[in-house]
């Protein structure tokens, strides 16, 4: 499957950082900013580079990032409305220079079925989260009460990478 991150014209900030996250932790994935592009650039583009999925990332007040995922082919993806992410703490703020390695993430100390059913869409369909404990990258879960904490490890050096909550909205 390949992915389109997209970032909105008047992108902020956490917005933009989140996007080059996203890029390195999906597979098969690129990312443009919106700019001046209309809806036919941007769909022609998708078209063009065979884009299955857009990923729509925007912030408000530089406190949250919403992801809201567009299909272009509805009968192969089902996958929640949106996702919100809060309290992001990106590779930076841990002291990495650049992000350590490209997705995907595995998940080597949760079984994924054990997960809600739109965590399970949003992990498997976007971040393609695999249970191969070769992988660089690995993502942890924590459930504390209504809140999900995602943490993202380098498995060579066991350093933390990445870090959010998140919230996902169920489809309807």
């Amino acid at each position: 499957m390949k992915t389109l991150i997209l970032t909105g014209n008047k992108g902020t900030e956490l917005s933009r950082r989140t996007a080059k996250i996203l890029n390195k932790l999906i597979p098969n994935s690129q990312k443009i900013n919106k700019g001046n592009r209309s809806v036919d650039e941007i769909y022609s583009y998708c078209f063009d580079e065979k884009i299955d999925l857009v990923v729509r990332v925007s912030s408000k007040y530089n406190q949250k990032v919403t992801l809201e995922f567009i299909p272009l082919n509805e009968s192969r993806l089902r996958l929640p409305i949106n996702v919100t992410l809060t309290k992001i703490i990106d590779h930076q703020i841990y002291g990495w220079e650049s992000f350590p390695a490209n997705g995907p993430v595995s998940l080597p100390d949760v079984l994924i079925e054990d997960l809600d059913n739109e965590l399970q869409l949003f992990l498997r369909k976007v971040l393609q989260v695999t249970s191969d404990k070769s992988k660089r990258l690995w993502l942890f879960i924590d459930t504390i009460d209504t809140t999900i904490k995602l943490k993202i490890m380098e498995s060579r050096s066991k350093k933390t990478v990445f870090t959010c909550n998140i919230k996902v909205k169920k489809h309807v």
